[in-house]
């Protein structure tokens, strides 16, 4: 690879990584989770998820979808789909607590909560989705047990 070719491949990801998301928007957001039945650590990456979650719905705002499946006359279901077009890029000021909740059942141990809450700088994604976009892809098994790779044919 020459030199002039490495300096435009820098230059491309410098200028993306500098102008390619804007600034976004700081916003205060939380998120919580019950240590019953995970462990410890996955308590926290789930509080974690909802925080993040929750800042992009607060800057980005949530987009709904309802469908109705109807069979012989009925409503055999109704499925309502929500999804929010962000992304956090940044964080700061993470701060945990935990608060402890005693049991619905006599005789059980207490729930142990854990709470998060910080400031998170939030990107809106650009455009619109494209609702006519398909996809035709297969995978290598039909169920997957935790940690299983899945291999993706497009």
């Amino acid at each position: 690879m020459n030199r002039r070719s490495i300096v435009s491949i820098v230059l491309v990801v410098f200028h993306a990584a500098l102008f390619g998301q804007g600034p976004g928007q700081w916003v205060a957001c939380s998120g919580e989770a019950a240590v019953q039945n995970i462990t410890t650590e996955e308590a926290q990456a789930l509080a974690l998820r909802r925080a993040r979650h929750d800042a992009v719905e607060r800057v980005c705002g949530v987009l709904l979808q309802s469908e109705t499946l109807v069979k012989d006359f009925m409503t055999a279901g109704d499925f309502i789909h929500t999804i929010s077009y962000g992304e956090v890029v940044e964080e700061k000021d993470v701060q945990w607590e935990t608060e402890t909740l005693p049991s619905d059942r006599p005789g059980s141990p207490p729930v142990i909560v854990l709470r998060v809450s910080m400031n998170a700088r939030v990107v809106s994604r650009e455009g619109k989705p494209d609702p006519s976009f398909r996809i035709s892809l297969k995978l290598n098994k039909t169920s997957f047990q935790s940690g299983e790779e899945a291999i993706i044919r497009v």
